[in-house]
Parts: C-alpha cells; structure tokens; sequence
C-alpha cells in the first residue's frame, strides 16, 4: 500500500514537471513569433546600454582590465577543436616568479607549512609516457584553471574587480594562467567532421570529457609552455573532469604537481525540489523527448535575451533556490548582473542525463546505456564502470562549502586522502567562484598551496629518478 502511493505521487510529481515543460516550450514560441514582427532596433533599446556593454566575450573581459590574452586551439582525438585562453603574466609583469607571499594578505598557512614537512620525504618520479623525459619549464609556473557544468571560462573571469579573480590574483603573482573549455560550449562549438545542427556532434557525456578533453588541454599545455608539471584547479564538474581522468591516467596524473578541487563533485544528492527530483529519476528516453538529443539550454538562452538584467538576476536567485535551497546571499548584489550575464554556455543533453544516472546510482559511474524500468528494484542487469578516485597519485586539495548541498562529499572524503581540505561555513557551490569575500577568504590558502607545492615540485625535481631508471 505504502508503496503504490509512493509510486503514484512520484508519477503526479513528474506528471506536472512534463507539464510545466511544455508550457515553457509553447510560450517561448509564442513569443518568439511575435519578436519576429517587432523592428529589432525596438529589442535593442528595451535593453539598458551598460547591460549590453558588458556582454563582452573572454578576451574583451580580460583586455579591459589591462592584462594581457591569448587564445588557443587544441584538437581532440575525436575531432572537437577546444578553445583555450591564457593570460601568460599580470597587468605589472614580474622578472622573477614569487614562490611565497610575505606582504599582504596572503601569508604562508602553518597547516601547508607541516603538510609540506611531511611531504619532503616522499618520492617523486618525473617522466612522460614511454620514458622520454619531460622538458623543464622555461618560464613562469603554469596553472589550469577549469570550469563548471554548463558553463565557459568566462565564468572565473567574469569579476568587475580583478583583484577579486583567481585568474587575474594568479596572473599578478608570477603564474601563466590557463583556462579551458569543454566541447560544445561557446569557445569549443567546432568539429573537424560534424556541424553543431548534427546530433553526432552532441552524442557524447562526462566520459568524453574525461577521456579526451582533459588530456588533450593538458597535454598541449605543458608541450607549449615546456612546464614539466602544472597545477590544475577545477570548480564542479571541471573537478569531476579531473577526478576520472587522473584516476583512469596515470601518465597524465604524473604531470599535476597539485590538484585543487572546488566544491568538487563526483557523487551528487538529488535535487532540492521533489519534482524537478521526479524528473532526474526518470528514464532518459524522458529527458531526450522533451530535450531532444543536441544541446541543452537554448531555452535559457532565449530568456536571457528577453529579460532585462536585474530580472534575469531575480530569476536565477529563484531558480536555485528552486533547485537547491541555495540563498546566493554571498555575492555582491551589485555584481550579480554582471556574473550571472556569464553564467551559462552550451553542453549536450547526454551529458545531462549522465549526471541524473550518478544521482540515481549515486556511483560516479560512467555513461549508462542500458534502459532500465522506473521501478525500484535492487537488481540490475548492467553495471556500468565507475571511476575509481582513490587511485590518483597527484596530491589533491579540497575546498567545499557549508551550506553546499549538491556533492556528497562525505562519500568522496571516504576515498580520498587530500593534502589539504578547507571548509567554508557559509559558501554555497557557485562561492567560489563569486562570493563578495573570497579573495580574503578562500584565494589566499589557494595561493600558498600552488606556490608551496610549485617550489616543493622543483626542489624534488632536481633529485627526482627518471621514469626510465626504474
């Protein structure tokens, strides 16, 4: 009995979120056939000026705050071209690197400081695949600094002051800073055989992240800078990125002198509202109906171009209290509408419905694409792979929010062992990107780690064994 109403509300719970759906669908063509009719210089002026002045793209943000940019194209072994952009020194370039901060601040933390103590002592092998030696740096250290799902890298460069940016920080203090972008979003939106209108081009999930995007950004990395190591920082699921590709790539884990994960999520809890929850839970054949197979998200863009841009603020702080209880009260009111002008970018629906097959599983798991019934039942028929996190052998640091309710990071922790874990009592998951005082409060540990273990790597370096020697 308990049972068939637990049933039955799960399918009016679901019933509605398809309904709510496709109203949004037919209102957003309702709406679009009418802005068809209306002069364009119309929509223009119903937009303020400064809000379309600060649409700029990556390197229009980075250029008007007086630092230098470079973009970047590297091939994938499946034929995506991934944009990468690279801000190589700060706005007052330094001769010398700095590899610890005595002013200011950013001050040396003494749980680093015993950390690194204890480190000291261990092994370092240093090598490239089939034992040929790794060239040494032959100029700034190098930090890779990866974004979140659905998003792009303007979502770290997005800050209306600099000196609260971790790339810009980074930049200020000695570091060639690097920055990704996952296929299919806005600086990624190019393949060598498949046009965006294709639904071969949105055919692929976390795994192809994993096994092709994040080597291959890496890779070309360290062959331009000639860095024997560098140090990757990835927010979300630019951490869970990372966390399979480290895990399931030895070679590559062997080139990160540091790994700093950012609300990092590989097990996730389920949604905060029950229906949008209804939804997650449902076959995929569901969310490929109502979403189709190609990119998610053109609806969100669409009313983006439709709301002003404190409306637009309004109805994101909704949506993720909606979605996730979170309140967003950590950010700066005042530069909400610029963040959240940049928030968002292109990713496939396939890539969606493998974070609802990790929620349900709540396995880090890889793409399962085998159907199964929305019944309950505690035998399945398939076990996909998952990626085994407490394999790496890069040192891992660990970031995460109080008020961060969509990783598990419990589950996490039970595999890991991290060289640094931080909790911030208050910051909810998009705070560390954004929140009003993080560069006082998560930025500076941030800082001293990269240059501790920077200055750790090459010391070890020197008397380091070469993988073939072994």
């Amino acid at each position: 009995m308990a049972f068939g109403m637990q049933y039955a509300i799960r399918w009016g719970q679901l019933l509605f979120t398809v309904q709510f759906l496709l109203v949004e669908a037919f209102f957003r063509r309702i709406i679009f056939f009418f802005l068809q009719l209306l002069p364009q210089s119309w929509l223009r002026s119903f937009h303020q000026a400064e809000d379309l002045a600060a649409d700029g793209n990556a390197e229009e943000i980075v250029r008007t705050r007086g630092y230098p940019f470079e973009e970047h194209f590297v091939d994938t072994a499946d034929g995506f071209i991934l944009g990468l952009h690279r801000i190589p020194e700060g706005k007052f370039p330094k001769v010398v690197p700095p590899r610890r901060s005595t002013s200011g601040p950013i001050q040396p933390d003494p749980h680093i400081e015993a950390m690194l103590k204890r480190r000291q002592s261990e092994p370092v092998r240093h090598g490239a695949p089939g034992g040929q030696p790794v060239p040494a740096p032959t100029g700034r250290p190098v930090v890779f600094i990866m974004h979140g799902f659905l998003q792009s890298s303007e979502t770290w460069l997005s800050r209306e002051n600099p000196e609260h940016g971790l790339p810009y920080i980074l930049a200020d203090n000695g570091y060639d800073v690097w920055l990704g972008n996952n296929r299919g979003n806005k600086y990624s939106h190019k393949h060598r055989h498949h046009k965006p209108t294709e639904n071969k081009f949105w055919d692929w999930s976390l795994d192809e992240l994993i096994a092709h995007d994040v080597p291959a950004m890496i890779n070309y990395i360290t062959k331009v800078t000639g860095a024997a190591s560098i140090t990757y920082i990835g927010f979300s699921q630019g951490s869970a990125q990372a966390f399979g590709a480290f895990s399931s790539y030895p070679d590559l884990a062997a080139k990160i002198n540091l790994f700093i994960a950012m609300a990092p999520a590989t097990k996730v809890n389920r949604l905060h509202h029950p229906m949008v929850d209804s939804f997650m839970r449902a076959k995929p054949e569901l969310a490929y109906a109502m979403f189709g197979r190609q990119a998610v998200l053109a609806s969100t863009m669409f009313w983006r171009k439709i709301f002003t841009r404190w409306q637009w603020v309004q109805l994101l702080d909704w949506c993720q209290n909606f979605l996730f209880g979170w309140n967003c009260t950590n950010f700066d009111p005042k530069e909400k509408p610029f963040l959240y002008g940049h928030i968002f970018s292109f990713s496939s629906v396939k890539a969606v419905v493998h974070w609802f097959q990790i929620m349900q599983s709540r396995r880090f798991q890889m793409y399962d694409d085998a159907r199964h019934s929305m019944l309950p039942t505690r035998y399945k028929s398939v076990v996909p792979p998952r990626y085994h996190v407490g394999r790496i052998t890069c040192p891992i640091a660990i970031f995460y929010g109080g008020n961060d309710n969509l990783p598990d990071f419990e589950a996490l922790l039970e595999e890991l062992r991290p060289v640094y874990l931080h909790k911030e009592k208050e910051y909810e998951h998009l705070c560390f990107m954004w929140a009003a005082n993080a560069h006082e409060r998560v930025f500076p540990k941030v800082l001293n780690l990269i240059n501790s273990y920077s200055a750790l790597h090459d010391k070890q370096k020197q008397n380091a064994v070469p993988a073939d020697g072994i």
